[in-house]
């Protein structure tokens, strides 16, 4: 029993004396169509059928939609389910408890409900990755079988396939219409709900760096965020000519997606000068919702700028409160949607953007800080959201141990501890034989514990490939840019109670480059003593490899920066020129090729760096 990790994240187990012996398992001949489907669905081996068979099913309206009970005894299981995706859980669970119990799964009663009635996974398809149709209908499986029931893929610029717009499109750089077609048939098989999503006010930049659409900025020169003027991503809502651009693209996508929510983003709007002209701009995007008959899911982060008009939003939209630090103020964000009276989900993060292996200290504290939020103030669902900012470094599995735990809290409803999460790792999802991956990639993400700061949204893995081959000087100043912002942003933290987040940010910078070296050498090792039976199982050992070169080299970057010496510049040229070769590789096997040369320009850059360092000594 005590090798038996689901029991930690579902609702209720009454035990019984005995076992049932899964080598037994059979269905009814009988089994109706939709029943037999999922069971092809979950089972794709195979389940014997029999009419001595040990299975039976019954649906009742005393149980909660998408909850189910499993009776199991020595020589029968009955299942009860209310909705369909309530027996398609259980058969999840079913098959889960086979493969933990090793097929002798305990007797007694499982019942089981989610805590929120929507768990989403918001996945980035549009800083610079564009997955493949495989990558995207294997990342359904595994969110399925976390039993998440919605998906959104982030769109940002031209990632999607606008026939109004081809001519602008970069060949291999968008997911096509069909593509979306085909996902959204496999979603519906899994009752998961592929949820449009399109940013249509801030994050515009994609589109306004383009001539013809440069006339819609809302600052032509640029705007502020995060201390650093950057170029414009704001759209003008006061210009005509923005809402017939906002309409097409709202028009074209959602004549694609069958689902009854739209997701217009409308977060870091920076442009954005007053909360009357956002508050205009959100009223619009609802009427456009309501021509197409969709509800209205938007990001609630610019309340934060302009709080008088929380009592403006429509109140039949669906706020998506984000926040993606451990102690980020989800309470008195929650609070205040929830007295307001608005329909509210709450958004942690997978913490694997800009980090190289991820942060996994960070995105547990920061999801069970979420969840009791948002059950404490009544949110009607959770979003893990798996963003790809800053070229979209991170490989597949890094991303996937967010989503895995994110998935399993919003489910339960509670925190979860570590065993947990890297027993689901090792056997429901990566299938390892040596039950060694789930520690291995949980502690790959928590390299950055070790670093000289802790620091916001990233890790000095990341910030050592923006910085290059740079003098003590210029890390100095690129470290002070960076907590320029950072500390003003967490000092909002701090007045709400949470002075940690302050506190690491101030501390004196520290050197443990030898200890993260060493660290990464040994999980190499252990790299090797995986046995993994999922059907990427060479990809995926090919990534974690390539993880742990690209911490390697990050690190290189710190200690010559430290000790500037030509001979580990000469190292480093052909250990870069390698990390190049596998990142494309890596790249072409999970994704389309557009936005790949934009994602390696730091490498390209530090590349030039190297030689033309020691072209001069």
């Amino acid at each position: 029993m005590s090798n038996i990790n689901l029991l930690n994240y579902i609702t209720k187990y009454e035990a019984a004396a005995g076992y049932f012996d899964y080598k037994q398992i059979s269905m009814p001949q009988y089994t109706e169509f939709n029943i037999l489907n999922l069971i092809k669905i979950i089972f794709p081996e195979g389940i014997e059928e029999s009419n001595a068979h040990t299975v039976d099913f019954e649906q009742t309206d005393h149980i909660v939609p998408q909850g189910y009970r499993l009776s199991i005894k020595p020589k029968s299981i009955k299942v009860t389910y209310n909705t369909l995706s309530g027996a398609a859980y259980s058969l999840i669970t079913l098959k889960h408890l086979a493969m933990q119990a090793e097929n002798k799964i305990p007797c007694g009663e499982y019942i089981d409900e989610p805590t929120f009635p929507v768990r989403g996974v918001l996945y980035d398809i549009s800083r610079d990755k564009v997955p493949k149709l495989e990558t995207l209908l294997r990342l359904t499986d595994i969110i399925f079988e976390l039993k998440y029931n919605q998906l959104q893929l982030y769109v940002e610029g031209l990632t999607f396939e606008y026939e109004c717009f081809k001519n602008y499109l970069t060949e291999q750089g968008y997911l096509t219409k069909q593509e979306i077609l085909t996902l959204q048939e496999y979603c519906k098989q899994r009752f998961i709900d592929l949820v449009p999503n399109q940013n249509t006010l801030g994050h515009m930049a994609p589109w306004l760096a383009i001539d013809d659409f440069s006339p819609l900025s809302k600052n032509p020169e640029g705007e502020l965020a995060f201390g650093v003027l950057q170029p414009s991503a704001t759209l003008d809502p006061g210009k005509p000519e923005s809402r017939q651009f906002i309409k097409a693209i709202t028009e074209e996508m959602l004549s694609v997606f069958n689902s009854d929510n739209y997701n217009v983003n409308l977060d870091e709007a920076f442009g954005i000068q007053t909360g009357e002209e956002y508050s205009n701009w959100v009223a619009y995007m609802e009427s456009l919702c309501k021509i197409y008959d969709k509800n209205m899911l938007m990001w609630s982060d610019m309340l934060n700028t302009y709080p008088e008009i929380k009592s403006v939003l429509p109140r039949n939209a669906v706020l998506l409160d984000w926040g993606y630090e451990a102690d980020y103020p989800f309470d008195m964000e929650c609070k205040i949607l929830a007295k307001e009276g608005y329909k509210f989900y709450v958004c942690p993060g997978t913490s694997a953007w800009r980090s190289i292996s991820g942060r996994t200290d960070n995105m547990i504290k920061n999801t069970d800080n979420a969840i009791v939020s948002a059950i404490r103030y009544g949110a009607e669902g959770i979003i893990a959201a798996e963003w790809g900012d800053c070229g979209h470094w991170q490989t597949y599995p890094i991303a996937i141990t967010g989503i895995a735990y994110i998935g399993l809290c919003a489910w339960s409803g509670k925190p979860l501890n570590r065993s947990v999460l890297t027993g689901y790792l090792n056997d429901q999802v990566y299938g390892d034989e040596s039950k060694q991956i789930g520690d291995l990639l949980y502690d790959l993400g928590n390299l950055y514990l070790d670093d000289e700061l802790m620091l916001l949204n990233g890790t000095f893995a990341y910030h050592y490939y923006c910085m290059g081959i740079a003098s003590k000087e210029q890390k100095q100043s690129y470290i002070k840019a960076l907590l320029d912002w950072m500390i003003p942003y967490a000092e909002r933290f701090e007045q709400e109670g949470e002075k940690e987040i302050v506190k690491y940010l101030k501390a004196p910078l520290k050197e443990n480059y030898s200890k993260q070296l060493q660290f990464i050498e040994n999980q190499k090792s252990k790299i090797q003593k995986l046995h993994l039976n999922c059907g990427d199982k060479k990809t995926i050992i090919f990534e974690l490899y390539l993880t742990a070169a690209m911490l390697e080299f990050s690190l290189a970057i710190a200690i010559y920066i430290e000790n500037p010496d030509k001979s580990m510049l000469m190292e480093m040229k052909p250990a870069l020129e390698e990390i190049i070769v596998k990142f494309r590789k890596n790249w072409f096997e999970r994704n389309k090729s557009g936005g790949l040369e934009k994602s390696m320009q730091n490498l390209f850059e530090i590349k030039n760096q190297i030689e033309n360092a020691l072209s001069s000594l």
